[in-house]
């Protein structure tokens, strides 16, 4: 298998379980499946209907509605040869060669390659509420709002930050774990070049995470009141909270950096150009003229590099 497929196949199938976890709690009913990207194992082979689905590095797994667990694809660690007598699971996630499963007591069981101990349990775990699976690690949410890691940790992908809590949603990725906070803020462990959350990154919903990046979806609100999502949703805001709601967020700005890149660049510069035409109080018009023109890009590009 070639990497841009293995990457294509276990990002696409992260936001499917990224979105069961979002959804957790909702009424559920066995839905088709459909697969793509490479099938050098079968991995794709979707032959029945299913509650759930996760990817790992080289094979399936799915959930079914009776709370069994079916895996296939390259089976080398045993990854797809799902525990005899194994029931009453509620979701699942798939790691490169190991593969786990969250029972409705709260419990977790994983099988597969045990290499740097991602498939041991940690002893009297419980009350879990979620798992994610990365290279040759696992993640577990608990319902206190605390988050629990253990495998690989070369990189410190387990050790969890000290204090941690108010965790609603975990993935896991090659070398870092991910958490979603219930203040829509994202704190990520692990390999830096992997889990540099952006500066004030906030209003987050759903996160899901690739071998080697994060995900994030945010909700912008309409903060200028026109009713579209223009640069002055784009815009980022450290400097005052201007909707003053308690939060230095998306309806906050610094002038000039409309993608929230830390840099003033053309990339502003062409927010800017979608602008083009009556705009008042938008942070595109740069010079106050209530029309978004060539005198706002002349403008824009003066402010050019770093932003603070």
């Amino acid at each position: 298998m070639d990497c841009k497929a293995r990457v294509t196949h276990r990002t696409l199938i992260a936001f499917a379980l990224a979105a069961v976890a979002w959804l957790a709690g909702r009424a559920w009913a066995e839905v088709d499946v459909v697969s793509w990207g490479s099938q050098i194992h079968d991995q794709g082979d979707v032959r029945e209907r299913y509650l759930q689905i996760a990817a790992g590095g080289l094979h399936t797994v799915a959930l079914k509605s009776n709370g069994i667990v079916v895996a296939w694809g390259g089976n080398y660690y045993g990854q797809c040869t799902v525990p005899t007598g194994l029931s009453g699971v509620t979701q699942i996630a798939g790691g490169y060669g190991h593969t786990a499963a969250l029972k409705n007591d709260g419990t977790v069981v994983a099988w597969g390659s045990n290499t740097s101990g991602e498939c041991t349990v940690p002893t009297g775990l419980s009350g879990v509420t979620q798992i994610a699976a990365g290279y040759y690690h696992t993640v577990a949410l608990k319902s206190n709002g605390t988050v629990v890691s253990w495998g690989l940790n070369d990189y410190g992908q387990c050790t969890v930050p000290n204090g941690f809590l108010g965790v609603t949603q975990i993935v896991a990725g090659f070398y870092h774990s991910v958490a979603l906070k219930n203040d829509g803020t994202v704190v990520a462990w692990g390999r830096v070049e992997f889990c540099t959350v952006p500066a004030a990154l906030s209003g987050v919903t759903q996160i899901a995470g690739g071998w080697n990046r994060t995900v994030a979806l945010v909700t912008f609100t309409d903060c200028d009141g026109n009713g579209q999502r223009d640069s002055y949703e784009l815009g980022k805001g450290w400097a005052a909270d201007i909707d003053g709601d308690g939060r230095i967020d998306t309806c906050e700005y610094v002038l000039g950096d409309m993608d929230l890149s830390g840099m003033v660049d053309f990339g502003d510069v062409a927010l800017i150009l979608l602008d083009f035409g009556p705009c008042t109080g938008c942070p595109s018009d740069l010079d106050g003229g209530g029309t978004v023109d060539f005198g706002d890009v002349a403008l824009e590009l003066l402010n050019f590099g770093p932003v603070g």
